[in-house]
């Protein structure tokens, strides 16, 4: 009758345990249209001048190709978005099974005064034993409750926001 009960909970435990959690669905944000009562500004239709056509002096375009060709920050911030993509193709290939492969040699010399010296040189001529080894391994892991699906989308997410650091 114990055996029993220990069985029930432990199957509605592991029931339980199974359950998935609720798609994100991003909240609706009710923000002002202006922010402190100035008047908003749309930066998406705000052109910005080139570089030669803001600053007429030639040495002083000069400086500011040189201040962004050495901008210690902006390097930083494309290092970042290279490494953000990286990892994101690398998200991207975890729906697919991963094949390992494992070569190993191992060459063991006994010494001439040990049993197992004495005895290797007796029954097969040498001290020395070699072992080789190799091993395939494959697997595959099946996206049942999303794990996959939700590294993806945060890999996505950092790369996005990398990009968006960078601007």
């Amino acid at each position: 009758m114990k055996l029993k009960h220990i069985i029930i909970v432990l199957s509605l435990t592991g029931l339980v345990s199974c359950r998935l959690g609720k798609e994100y669905g991003r909240p609706t944000l009710h923000l002002p249209a202006h922010f402190r009562g100035s008047p908003g500004s749309d930066m998406a239709s705000a052109t910005v001048p080139e570089i030669n056509a803001f600053f007429r002096s030639v040495s002083l375009q000069r400086l500011v190709d040189t201040a962004l060709h050495y901008n210690n920050d902006l390097l930083i911030a494309i290092k970042n978005i290279e490494s953000a993509r990286a990892s994101f193709k690398s998200v991207r290939l975890n729906f697919l099974p991963d094949l390992n492969m494992q070569l190993a040699a191992n060459r063991v010399v006994a010494s001439r005064n040990s049993l197992a010296g004495i005895g290797n040189e007796q029954f097969i001529g040498t001290r020395s034993v070699d072992d080789y080894t190799a091993s395939l391994g494959l697997s595959w892991e099946v996206d049942i409750w999303g794990k996959v699906k939700r590294e993806k989308e945060e890999a996505l997410a950092r790369l996005l926001q990398t990009e968006e650091i960078r601007k």
